[in-house]
């Protein structure tokens, strides 16, 4: 178990982005969100933007959800993802030290009955399968399997999901496979090192224009 201050945050990031919602349309779609009252920007990559029936804010974290540009805007021109699948984002507070430093015990968390609870969307640990956990860059990926029946968006059962530290921010990051599509683990993971840099590269930035 985490025996550090990591935990509560990691917590309470994860039960923010317990459910998705399904995307609905906005005449001013944007691809990116000011999240935590201002503190942050969280973007997503090309042909993605915000879908603002499902934006979340509390005082445990801030998530948002990306489709495609196309299906939020309801305008055929507008850019499409280029893979079928949703991107979120759950932005926490800050944390005391650098993520990385605690990576082997959140690995042994996210194994536990407490951490499969927290990932599951129904709350239950009997529900998820962690397939898979690695180190990517400054990130931990984890391969979930997650068989909880909720409403919402019809996403795979099978997805990944990364844990990043964004200037001592815990984030989850997750990219949510339409059902039945097919999309790689390595295009998976290669997605999500590409929301990671474009929310860093926004994040840097400090704008909203696109």
């Amino acid at each position: 178990m985490i025996q550090n201050r990591f935990l509560p945050r990691l917590l309470a990031v994860l039960a923010v982005s317990a459910l998705v919602a399904g995307c609905a349309t906005s005449p001013r779609a944007t691809d990116r969100v000011r999240v935590l009252n201002g503190a942050m920007t969280v973007a997503a990559p090309a042909g993605y933007c915000v879908d603002p029936s499902a934006r979340k804010s509390s005082a445990q974290g801030d998530f948002v959800l990306f489709g495609s540009c196309a299906a939020i805007s309801g305008d055929a021109s507008s850019p499409r993802a280029p893979y079928p699948a949703m991107l979120s984002a759950t932005v926490g507070p800050k944390a005391a030290a650098p993520l990385v430093r605690s990576f082997p015990a959140f690995e042994a968390f996210f194994h536990s009955a407490a951490g499969r609870a927290a990932i599951a969307r129904s709350g239950l640990a009997k529900d998820v399968d962690i397939l898979a956990v690695r180190q990517a860059g400054d990130m931990m990926v984890l391969k979930i399997r997650d068989r909880s029946v909720s409403g919402g968006a019809p996403v795979s059962p099978v997805y990944w999901r990364a844990i990043a530290d964004f200037d001592g921010h815990i984030a989850a990051l997750s990219v949510l496979p339409q059902r039945g599509a097919a999309m790689s683990d390595a295009a998976q993971i290669a997605l999500l090192g590409r929301f990671e840099d474009t929310i860093r590269a926004a994040d840097a930035a400090g704008g909203l224009h696109n």
